[in-house]
């Protein structure tokens, strides 16, 4: 769904869709812009969103699309700090792409309404990889101060170096339990669309003030990618 900035394009606000769809015949013909598409280099099918209204009345439609397609063409592959998602994060330009009645997903113009039904379980996705990876970077982090020796002894018989694990640690069951809590509310059959946003912020939160801890105890190694700690930290970001 994400457009291009540029362009004026949808971001968090959809309703700024550029990217059109109009009916010719028995298809659909969508021109547009699409940005940070996320795994498009080397998919096989992709969900493609694009504007169905009219200028009164702001409305979408969701299509299945085959991959590769002629219409499609990748700009470029955006340089990001992260490298966890196979295909990385394409910049594409889609003209004149045909497709077939048979092809739309749902019903026409419902697509902002089915994005809003996959809203509260994608947040909850990432608050559940930012918990993992936060967690692994925990578990390195208490396995590094539980050998490595500066000035004498164990850095985690530093005191401050224990006090600093301890807070991640309460941080961490913290987000597990907003987790928990929203997947609870989700399974109930309900929308869950403000307990996905409260979750959200609280894990980012979490996440965030545990990172510095982990780069402060391994300092310079943490340049290095020979630890898995750069991955696991830059990925979420």
């Amino acid at each position: 769904m994400t457009e291009p900035a540029e362009d004026d394009g949808a971001g968090s606000d959809p309703s700024m869709m550029k990217t059109t769809v109009r009916r010719d015949g028995g298809h659909w013909v969508i021109d547009g812009r699409k940005s940070f598409i996320t795994g498009y280099k080397g998919a096989r099918v992709g969900i493609l969103m694009a504007n169905s209204g009219t200028p009164e009345k702001m409305a979408a439609t969701m299509f299945l699309v085959d991959l590769p397609n002629p219409a499609i063409e990748i700009e470029r592959v955006l340089d990001t700090i992260d490298s966890s998602m196979p295909g990385g994060h394409s910049a594409l330009t889609i003209k004149g792409l045909r497709v077939s009645a048979d092809q739309i997903l749902g019903e026409v113009d419902k697509g902002f309404q089915y994005a809003q039904i996959r809203l509260s379980p994608a947040r909850l996705s990432h608050c559940m990889r930012w918990l993992g990876a936060a967690t692994r970077a925990q578990e390195i982090a208490t396995g590094y101060v539980c050998k490595r020796r500066a000035f004498g002894k164990l850095l985690i018989d530093h005191e401050g170096v224990g006090f600093q694990l301890a807070d991640n640690l309460i941080d961490l069951k913290q987000a597990e339990l907003m987790i928990d809590w929203c997947a609870d509310v989700l399974d109930s059959g309900s929308l869950g669309t403000v307990e996905s946003s409260m979750t959200k912020v609280a894990v980012s939160a979490h996440f965030e003030a545990g990172t510095p801890t982990h780069e402060r105890l391994f300092a310079t190694w943490l340049r290095s990618w020979t630890c898995t700690l750069p991955g696991a930290l830059s990925s979420p970001r």
